[in-house]
């Protein structure tokens, strides 16, 4: 666990300074204006959003929202929360700022999500390093696709006279709001929530170029028998190994292509995705325990939230089936 806490501070430190921005400057701020300090505000201020990342490393956009949220919220504590007030009318202030800041977030939760993924798709490219004390052979073979290969997670059919095979192959997948309503309301159409661990994948594929310290694969989405290529769809990934003077293996790659919104490309800078993602591949194959966020099923505050209000509000758990 201290391993993953570790990791998750170096490899997303970037999110967790757009979260402490917004609340850490309103409490400077209120302090510059009311001619003295607030410690307890600046305590909670870098606290929160840290710990929402540290809990959430994929859900950088929760970060933001709850972080914009605390920030309004220490606004209207600092300015009616003297601290001349009784503790019990403190307690009974803070709660009320608390739920109003709750439906706050529920309440803008869903435009802010929204908002990610609207605007023109851009293309993105990236490269990622990292080293292995594996091999390059089991590295070349363990984390490329090419035709024929097999294992757990990953599964790459023939190729065909042009070279394109089917691929299929595991992502942690997301950690679903698993209740619903009274039969007859309008939450019982809720239907087949996604309660597993993993998500599959499926693209075809061509291998572009491979060597014995190389593996160049396009990906796209198409019809392999008519061996149509959808332009919007083709993502170039490129892998290299060098070996180390010292053993082991460096590791490289480089992927072209990706088409998101800007927001996403945003927040796919922020989580540094692609190197997190060649992480959790290395790690993997060296059996090393999961530490990478890529690694995780993507848990949501949001989601986790509504589990626990949910059946205050006669909602009925869906359980996970059982085969």
């Amino acid at each position: 666990m201290l391993d993953v806490l570790i990791y998750r501070f170096q490899r997303l430190w970037r999110v967790m300074v757009l979260g402490v921005l917004p609340p850490v400057a309103t409490v400077l701020a209120l302090q510059v204006v009311n001619e003295t300090t607030f410690p307890g505000l600046l305590a909670c201020a870098l606290a929160v959003p840290v710990l929402h990342v540290l809990r959430y490393p994929q859900q950088w956009v929760e970060t933001f929202t709850l972080s914009l949220l605390l920030a309004a919220s220490l606004a209207f504590v600092a300015f009616t929360v003297p601290p001349e007030m009784p503790l019990v009318q403190k307690g009974l202030r803070y709660a009320m700022v608390c739920a109003a800041a709750l439906g706050a977030f529920f309440s803008i939760i869903v435009p802010m999500m929204t908002l990610y993924n609207l605007g023109p798709g851009r293309r993105i490219r990236y490269t990622a390093t990292e080293d292995s004390r594996l091999d390059v052979a089991t590295l070349k073979a363990g984390m490329t696709h090419y035709p024929g290969r097999e294992d757990e997670g990953t599964t790459c059919g023939p190729a065909d006279e042009n070279g394109c095979f089917h691929v299929t192959y595991s992502i942690a997948g997301f950690h679903q709001f698993n209740y619903e309503g009274p039969e007859g309301s309008p939450a019982d159409e809720i239907e087949d929530w996604d309660l597993t661990q993993k998500e599959d994948i499926s693209q075809y594929a061509i291998v572009q170029s491979t060597g014995p310290t190389h593996h160049e694969v396009i990906y796209f989405d198409g019809d392999l028998k008519r061996f149509e290529i959808q332009d919007n769809d083709v993502i170039v990934v490129r892998y290299d190994f060098a070996a180390l003077p010292d053993g082991g293996t460096r590791v490289t790659v480089e992927e072209i292509g990706i088409l998101m919104p800007l927001a996403q490309s945003f927040g796919f800078w922020l989580e540094d995705f692609g190197r997190d993602r060649l992480i959790c591949a290395i790690d993997t194959l060296e059996g090393r325990a999961p530490r990478a966020n890529g690694a995780f099923r993507v848990r949501g505050m949001v989601v986790e939230l509504g589990n626990l209000i949910a059946p205050l509000l006669g909602l009925r758990r869906i359980e996970p089936p059982t085969s």
